[in-house]
Parts: C-alpha cells; structure tokens; sequence
C-alpha cells in the first residue's frame, strides 16, 4: 500500500525535518518541491539546503516518474566533484521524499552574473560550470535543465 501523502505541508522556522535537521527558513520554491534552508542539529553551526518533493502537488499517475527523477538527483549530487553540489542523506516527510545537500550561499548564477560584469571572472565561472557538466557526462548523466537558476554557486 502507497504511504499515505501529506495534501500541503508548510514548514515554518524551527521545525523539524527528519531527526538531525531543523528549517530556519524557505530558499524557493519550484513546480516539484520546495528548498529550505535547515540546521544541522548534530552541529548547529553548519547550514544545509534541504529540498522536498511535493507528490501532493502532481496527479497520482505522474509521481512515480517524478519520484524517479528526484532519486536520480540524489544520486548525481553523491559524484565526487569540486563543480557540483553534494547530497548528503535522503528522507521521508510525510511521504513526501527529501534531501539534504551543501548549502550555496552566493545564490544562482542568474543572480551572480548580473552583479559581475568582469568578462574574467564570468569566463573562469563557465569554465567550472563546463566541468561540472564533463563530470556528469562521464558518469553517462545528461543535464535536461540547465540555465541560470539551476546553477548554484558556492565557495569552496
């Protein structure tokens, strides 16, 4: 029997996410879920992204295929690479799946190249985002969404 899914869920600051996450606050919100910005509890000073699918939101016979297409996001963010984001541990909420991965702090490239119009600086960011790509490429990943707001910048 499918578990039984939460019709809406709105998580406020303070609440918990799973035993070792608490939210501080929204990130964003896209069509299949919702990114939240959350507290490590084992060690309150690291901040995580955590991103929750919304099921609820899709027809029932689409949610197994987006269901898929969650995991295998997980999965590309567990490739060791300096030019993508790591995914930590997955979980359930309210039989809604998420998970936690690095926390970008300098927002997207749609906000960050806007704000530097050095050609240098953009070139060698192209350059990171390219490798990124050859890293998913040879792991046999194909990127079918790629533009400025799916591109995170962090520092690392």
């Amino acid at each position: 029997m499918p578990p039984i899914l939460a019709n809406r869920f709105d998580l406020r600051s303070g609440d918990p996410l799973g035993p070792n996450y608490e939210v501080i606050r929204n990130l964003g919100e896209g069509t299949y879920g919702v990114v939240y910005l959350v507290r490590d509890k084992r060690n309150s000073r690291q901040k995580k992204a955590a991103k929750v699918l919304k099921l609820y939101n899709n027809p029932p016979n689409l949610r197994e295929e987006i269901s898929k297409r969650f995991e295998r996001e997980f999965l590309c963010g567990k490739i060791q690479s300096p030019y993508l984001v790591a995914a930590e541990e997955k979980g359930m909420l309210d039989g809604n799946p998420f998970f936690i991965m690095e926390y970008c702090s300098l927002g997207s490239a749609k906000d960050w190249v806007g704000k530097n119009p050095d050609f240098r600086k953009v070139e060698r960011f192209a350059m990171d985002v390219l490798r990124g790509l050859a890293t998913l490429h040879k792991n046999g990943i194909i990127h079918r969404d790629l533009k400025p707001d799916n591109i995170l910048l962090f520092s690392k």
